[in-house]
């Protein structure tokens, strides 16, 4: 997984109330509020119809169940959303660990004791009880957070705050791995994705071809890895192919065009000139040097090729009712 600059803000506050008769831990107000860019104040809606199964939500109860704060009245969650909702960019996620974070930023910031603080293990742990995503957010998001990082830059597993990491299992099992460089163009077309229905679909192809989840697919001719859950978007979503088409024929400096997770986001990629260590660590023969230098020798930027195409895809699909936001953002190293 790898962490990219757009990011969605989110801020705890807890109220105390001395004379409270009830424990936070067994009786607790959890208000949450959130504000988002133009482009998902549609997807506002479905947000507010059930607050309690907001994943933020989900990580608090599931914090303070774990963590006595002592008397208590309110806890409020500020989310500020700029990550398109239910895109298969983690933006839940990341807002799940942001609370997580947030809360033991305040636990610690209240208690000067030895005990009572959660460990980078001990919120992973917690993490993987609510997505798969959320343990990368967490590390990324601790490794990005400069007062976060102070927290647990002494962590017996401080190792692997990164912004890129191998991710097995269900998200428990970790590992260091060289952050790619460069730009991603982020297209979020206007389609519901259920992120459950594609994995049942994934289960049940890998479970009659071994292999499947083995061998990348015949597009991916760069040894930049793939996305075993691309093929079954499409499936499930016919119109997506076509979208990658366009982007990929409008994009044309774009190195690769592919579906981010579960989806339906497409993703146009430009490698940044450090590329060698991602393929080092992969096992590939990717070009450490994926954009070509210019007449004087010099490196061409992969940055000016990304907003170059950055610019046309936005004239393309400024008015198109299929097609709900255009972004650009870095990849985190």
């Amino acid at each position: 997984m790898q962490a990219i600059d757009l990011f969605d803000d989110v801020e705890v506050s807890i109220t105390h109330q001395n004379d409270a008769e009830e424990d936070i831990t067994k009786n607790i107000s959890i208000d949450i509020s959130i504000s988002a860019e133009s482009y998902i104040q549609k997807d506002l809606v479905e947000l507010d119809k059930a607050p309690e199964e907001n994943l933020a939500v989900i990580a608090a109860r599931k914090y303070l169940n774990k963590v006595d704060f002592g008397k208590s009245s309110r806890l409020q969650i500020r989310i500020h959303k700029r990550i398109p909702v239910a895109a298969g960019l983690a933006g839940g996620s990341s807002n799940a660990a942001a609370t997580l974070l947030g809360l033991e930023y305040l636990n610690r910031k209240n208690n000067d004791s030895d005990t009572g603080k959660l460990s980078l293990k001990e919120l992973i742990e917690l993490g993987v009880e609510i997505g798969a995503d959320v343990p990368f957010s967490l590390i990324s998001t601790a490794k990005n957070d400069p007062e976060i990082f102070s927290i647990y830059k002494d962590d017996d597993m401080a190792y692997l705050m990164s912004s890129s990491a191998l991710c097995e299992g269900i998200g428990e099992k970790i590992s260091p791995f060289p952050p790619a460089n460069g730009q991603v163009i982020l297209i979020k077309p206007d389609i519901t994705v259920k992120t459950s229905e594609i994995y049942r679909l994934y289960d049940e192809k890998n479970d009659t071809d071994k292999s499947y989840d083995k061998q990348p697919p015949e597009q991916d001719k760069n040894g930049w890895g793939f996305n075993v859950l691309e093929p079954i978007c499409i499936k499930l979503n016919p119109e997506l192919e076509g979208i990658m088409d366009e982007a990929g024929r409008i994009a044309e400096h774009a190195k690769r065009v592919f579906i981010s997770g579960s989806g339906p986001t497409v993703v146009c990629y430009y490698p940044g000139r450090t590329e060698a260590s991602y393929s080092e660590a992969s096992g590939t023969d990717t070009d450490s040097t994926p954009y070509d230098s210019d007449e004087s020798g010099a490196d061409t930027d992969s940055v000016s090729f990304a907003i170059n195409d950055f610019n046309e895809l936005r004239k393309v699909y400024k008015d198109r009712p299929d097609i709900s936001a255009v972004l650009i953002s870095g990849l985190l190293v």
